[in-house]
């Protein structure tokens, strides 16, 4: 069993459209890595509204750069992806290739629920009453499950 394993490549932050992101979602048995890409709010607002819209995203982009994205989470830990420890990005099972940028790093002692919805499509993870939402892939599903389960994870 690999140490790391990619499991989706979008997450919410809470329940609304405004918190999902692009990203690149890893777990390890002790860990799920939130590897952040970009806002899909502000990615819709700009393939949308063209110049005007990419203004409006970047405003709210701007206004939000200063704040953490898990704020009201102080214990899911938010760092740069060259912070992390060499043990976790020099393994030879770390799926992701880039070396810079933001990541929320939620370790599994400190997670208060966790559970899998077939009908809402996502592996659902609470933190300080903040509610994570991973988007599993279509395929490959139970694979990704049956890799939780086998590392310990109660989903």
């Amino acid at each position: 069993m690999p140490e790391f394993m990619l499991h989706s490549r979008a997450f919410r932050i809470g329940k609304h459209i405004s918190g999902s992101y692009s990203a690149q979602v890893v777990a390890s048995s002790t860990a799920l890595y939130l590897v952040v890409g970009q806002n899909a709010l502000k990615m819709g607002l700009a393939a949308a509204g063209g110049a005007v819209g990419g203004l409006i995203a970047g405003i709210m982009e701007r206004n939000r750069s200063d704040q953490t994205l898990a704020g009201a989470a102080p214990r899911v830990i938010e760092t740069d992806l060259r912070e992390l420890p060499s043990e976790v990005t020099a393994h030879p099972d770390w799926p992701v290739k880039a070396t810079a940028g933001r990541v929320l790093v939620i370790r599994r002692a400190d997670i208060e629920s966790i559970r899998y919805s077939f009908w809402e499509w996502g592996i659902f993870v609470v933190v300080d009453g903040l509610e994570f939402r991973i988007e599993p892939p279509m395929f490959g599903r139970k694979q990704k499950l049956a890799w939780l389960h086998d590392a310990g994870w109660a989903v």
